[in-house]
């Protein structure tokens, strides 16, 4: 035996090309890839879940904005001829009328009230007339 023979490591060649171990970590990478895919696009979708729900409260919010402003410039104010309104106690009842054109106008259930209390008379018969 040839001792320098001995003493040298034996050594393998290494196949070049698509080897088991690079296939299993091309796998690996994308199965990360497609996780990574997967995880950034439900970001994605929930971001968008998130600006549409943002743009639906501001335009409920704005809409509310939009009637109460309309109550306010209104409230009070004659349907007829925009004149300011006054309240006039009639018994249980506030009727509102108007300081410019005198006309007279009754909140909801407020004509029901009337006719109950006028009972058959002739404010009772006129008022029923009105309610038809």
């Amino acid at each position: 035996m040839n001792p320098s023979r001995e003493s040298q490591p034996l050594l393998i060649p290494l196949p070049t090309g698509d080897t088991l171990g690079s296939t299993l970590a091309d796998r690996a990478r994308s199965r990360e890839e497609e996780y990574l895919f997967r995880q950034e696009l439900e970001r994605r979708r929930a971001l968008e879940v998130k600006a549409e729900l943002t743009k639906l409260q501001a335009e409920q919010e704005f809409q509310a904005a939009v009637r109460e402003a309309q109550r306010q410039h209104h409230w009070m104010h004659c349907p007829k001829c925009g004149g300011e309104l006054c309240e006039i106690d009639h018994g249980d009842l506030c009727i509102d009328r108007c300081e410019t054109c005198e006309g007279v106008w009754l909140d909801a259930g407020e004509l029901d009230q009337l006719l109950q209390r006028e009972g058959d008379g002739l404010l009772g018969r006129f008022l029923r007339r009105l309610r038809g």
